[in-house]
């Protein structure tokens, strides 16, 4: 007797295609790219997937090993590889309000194949445990939207910063990622940290993504 059909739409291969499909719909900002968005949202997705740090392994390991690029083409429908700096390039014009479409997509399967149930904790309630992190420190490098570390030689050190959240349980590996919260400069001007500010503005993503 087969699997449920519940399990297989949670399966990876079902899961990652319901991902492409909500990448699919992205707009992209290039005209007449030569390798599509998705697909570079797809291979942006695999660095994690298959665990490959830094980004030149990931190209590295595409262009030498068969296997990974095997993976990319049955797992994650990439057709073409983008490069390492085709992909930043790429990427860095993406509006990431555009990508919650995606976590929604996949909690929502998550919900309705009762892959939450066992992560209720709290008279029924899932938790959720949110952290802050930084991304690319420069003392010389630096937008207006990154925060600032002023440090007591009198330099500053600048730096993109995000807050994210996942569900978790006490007595799993397993998480279930949320959409991510950038934290902006002047986020917590107005008696605020910006790391509260974040917070508040996850907290309410996350539930009206929970409620989709």
């Amino acid at each position: 007797m087969g699997r449920p059909g519940f399990r297989k739409a949670l399966s990876a291969p079902g899961l990652l295609g319901l991902v492409r499909g909500r990448f699919e719909r992205v707009n992209d900002p290039v005209g007449n790219p030569r390798i599509a968005l998705p697909y570079c949202l797809m291979s942006a997705l695999a660095v994690f997937g298959m665990k490959h740090s830094p980004l030149l392994k990931f190209e590295e390991g595409v262009r030498r090993d068969g296997a990974v690029r095997g993976n990319l083409r049955r797992l994650y429908g990439v057709r073409q590889v983008p490069a390492d700096t085709t992909m930043r390039e790429r990427l860095d014009r993406v509006d990431p309000s555009e990508l919650r479409g995606a976590f929604k997509a996949v909690l929502s399967a998550l919900r309705r194949g009762k892959g939450l149930d066992r992560f209720a904790w709290l008279d029924g309630h899932c938790l959720q445990s949110v952290d802050g992190t930084g991304h690319f420190p420069s003392k010389s490098v630096h937008r207006g939207s990154c925060c600032v570390k002023e440090h007591r030689d009198g330099t500053r050190t600048h730096c993109y910063r995000m807050l994210g959240a996942a569900l978790v349980h006490p007595d799993f590996r397993e998480v279930f990622a949320r959409p991510p919260e950038p934290i902006l400069r002047g986020d917590g001007r107005r008696g605020t940290t910006a790391s509260a500010t974040r917070r508040s503005a996850c907290c309410a993503t996350c539930g009206a993504s929970a409620r989709t």
